[in-house]
């Protein structure tokens, strides 16, 4: 099985190792990939004419950089509500022997993981602990766009990154998909090779 990070707690990727039949892309969504500059670029080179701003990978890096700017409040909301519920899990009060305890003895033993649980889960949503993981998140991407560097492009939400995009180039998003894969079989190093390795992977295994 493989799925996004939309469906696993930001920052926390397991290892083919750890869960080898659950693979987590290491991008929040799977328009993550579509980010690529330099085969948007190549898109536009058929769509453009010559001179223009979306035919230059840097602009369009830019372009990103600054619509991902805009996204960190969004993206660090979903990052730590996404943790803490995995932090705080769901709560579990059941009683083991149920059968060979009477009632007294079963709602103490119940009473008992209520306490043990109800510890863990103040726990989780301490201010403090809330807090660091959030300021953590905003500035892992704050440092990514600051620097220039891809990881921005892991943590942001592609999905609505790339609808903005489309939204401020004017086309159709399912057409600008579209165009941006053919684009990408024809380089040599292609923006979906972790995704390519991981179902190659499935199929040696």
């Amino acid at each position: 099985m493989i799925c996004d990070r939309d469906e696993a707690p930001p920052l926390h990727i397991p290892t083919p190792s750890s869960s080898p039949r659950l693979r987590v892309l290491q991008r929040y969504h799977l328009e993550n990939y579509f980010l690529d500059e330099n085969v948007l670029a190549r898109v536009f080179e058929t769509l453009e004419p010559e001179g223009s701003w979306l035919r230059s990978p840097a602009a369009i890096r830019k372009c990103l950089r600054e619509l991902a700017q805009k996204r960190i409040p969004y993206a660090t909301a979903l990052a730590t509500s996404s943790y803490i519920r995995a932090e705080a899990g769901n709560v579990d009060i059941m009683a083991k022997g149920c059968d060979q305890l009477n009632i007294d003895q079963l709602v103490e033993q119940i009473l008992g993981r209520a306490a043990i649980e109800r510890v863990r889960v103040s726990e989780s949503l301490r201010n403090d602990a809330i807090e660091h993981y959030a300021r953590r998140v905003a500035r892992t991407i704050q440092d990514s766009l600051d620097q220039d560097t891809d990881e921005w492009k892991h943590h942001t939400p592609g999905k609505a990154l790339f609808n903005m995009f489309a939204d401020r180039v004017k086309l159709d998003a399912a057409r600008l998909k579209t165009a941006y894969i053919i684009c990408a079989q024809n380089q040599s190093e292609s923006p979906f090779q972790e995704i390519i390795d991981i179902f190659a992977s499935f199929s040696s295994t």
